[in-house]
């Protein structure tokens, strides 16, 4: 299954492509399990997690979680190669976007 991004607000609005971005980056970075665990932010119970500390826990990491359970345990969806993959077409979205805006400023300063 393809990762997807928010492409409009819940009032219809389209959101910059910069933003969707940010959003595809965080989905695209890898969760530091051991680290979070040694540092006390969370820990394993089996094939689920708990969050020990919310406000530690990041917020790439809080995208992912997939699942819920009784006991506040959640797992967390794997970051996939479309995951990248995403992130390199939304770049390119973007620098094809800045492209077109830099061309129309010359062209606009052409005609005065």
């Amino acid at each position: 299954m393809w990762p997807t991004v928010k492409t409009h607000d819940v009032d219809g609005n389209e959101i910059p492509l910069e933003e969707q971005l940010k959003e595809a980056e965080s989905m695209a970075t890898p969760i530091d399990f051991e680290g979070l665990i040694s540092e006390d932010i969370l820990e394993r119970e089996g094939s689920w997690y708990r969050i020990l500390d919310s406000d530690q826990f990041p917020k790439h990491a809080n995208a992912k979680i997939c699942a819920f359970a009784e006991g506040g345990l959640v797992q967390f969806g794997e970051v996939t190669e479309q995951n990248h993959l995403l992130v390199e077409m939304l770049r390119k979205r973007l620098d094809a976007q800045k492209e077109i805006q830099r061309i129309e400023v010359a062209r606009l300063r052409h005609k005065s």
